[in-house]
C-alpha cells in the first residue's frame, strides 16, 4: 500500500508531457484538469490515471504500463493483484448476506473487466469555486479505495449531509457500486459521495474497480427470487455496454430510467 501510493505520487510529479509520453500506447489513458475542465459540466480539479487490468492476462496489459518511476509495473501489478484477492473474498461474504451463491461474481464474467483508476488533486488556489469530484455512485460493482493517508477530501452523503470519510492508516473504503445496487435488487445501495479540494495540500487516491465485462447483463440476481419469493424485480435487464455508455452520457440521472 506504502509502496503503490508512493510510486503514483511520483508518477504525478513528473512533467505533464513525460506523463502524457507514458500514456501514449492507448491503454492507459490520462486526463488532466484542463481536459477535465473541458470535458466535464462542472470543473474539476484533478488529474486522473486510468488503466485496465484484467485478471486472466496481466502480463498482456502489464507491457503497456506506464514505465515511470521504474518500478511501476512491478509495485502496480503486485498492487492490483493483491486487491483483486481482497475484493472477490469481500464479494463473497456480500453474496453470504444477500443469500445468493458465494460464487456468483465469478460467473458470467461480472468481475472480469477491473479497472484503476488514479484522481490526484493539486492543491486549488479556491476550494470554494470547483470540486475535485461531484455526487455520483460509483458505476461498479464495488470499489476499493485506497486513501492518502495524511490529507482528507472524500465525502459522503448520508440523511442530505455531507459527511468527511476520515483516512485511516492501512484501512481501504470499500464502496457499494451503482452495478450491485441493481444486483441486489436494492437491498445495498450505492455510496453517493463526492471530493472537495484544498488550499494546502495534494491529495492522491488509489481505486480498484470490479466491472463486468462488456458483455455480462446487469440484472437482479435470480436467487433473490427463490423458494417462493414474491419479492418484484426493481430494475431491469441491460448489458454492462449499455449501462457505461448510458451512465456516461446521462451521469445521476439514469438512475431513474434503471428502474422497472
Amino acid at each position: 500500500m506504502d509502496d503503490v501510493m508512493k510510486v503514483f505520487k511520483e508518477f504525478h510529479s513528473m512533467p505533464s508531457k513525460e506523463k502524457l509520453n507514458e500514456c501514449s500506447n492507448g491503454s492507459c489513458k490520462l486526463y488532466t484538469s484542463g481536459e477535465n475542465h473541458r470535458r466535464d459540466a462542472v470543473h474539476y480539479w484533478k488529474d486522473t490515471l486510468t488503466h485496465p487490468c484484467p485478471p486472466s492476462s496481466p502480463q498482456q496489459y502489464i507491457k503497456y504500463w506506464p514505465n515511470k518511476p521504474s518500478n511501476y509495473r512491478k509495485v502496480v501489478g503486485k498492487y492490483t493483484e493483491e486487491v483483486r484477492k481482497l475484493g472477490m473474498k469481500i464479494l463473497e461474504m456480500l453474496c453470504e448476506g444477500l443469500g445468493i451463491r458465494r460464487e456468483y461474481f465469478l460467473c458470467g464474467g461480472l468481475s472480469e473487466n477491473p479497472s484503476l483508476v488514479v484522481h490526484h488533486y493539486p492543491p486549488c488556489p479556491d476550494p470554494t469555486l470547483t470540486l475535485g469530484l461531484a455526487k455520483h455512485r460509483d458505476p461498479s460493482i464495488i470499489t476499493i479505495l485506497l486513501q492518502d493517508k495524511n490529507v482528507r477530501g472524500l465525502q459522503v452523503l448520508k440523511d442530505d449531509e455531507w459527511f468527511g470519510v476520515d483516512p485511516i492508516p492501512y484501512a481501504f473504503v470499500v464502496n457499494i457500486g451503482l452495478l450491485l445496487q441493481i444486483i441486489s435488487n436494492g437491498r445495498l445501495i450505492g455510496a453517493e459521495h463526492r471530493v472537495v479540494t484544498n488550499l494546502r495540500n495534494a491529495r492522491t487516491s488509489v481505486a480498484y474497480f470490479i466491472n463486468p465485462s462488456n458483455e455480462s447483463i446487469i440484472e437482479p440476481a435470480k436467487d433473490l427470487f427463490v423458494n417462493g419469493s414474491t419479492q418484484k424485480t426493481m430494475y431491469k435487464s441491460m448489458s454492462y455496454e449499455e449501462f457505461r455508455t448510458n451512465f456516461f452520457h446521462k451521469g445521476p440521472k439514469i438512475e431513474s430510467e434503471l428502474r422497472n
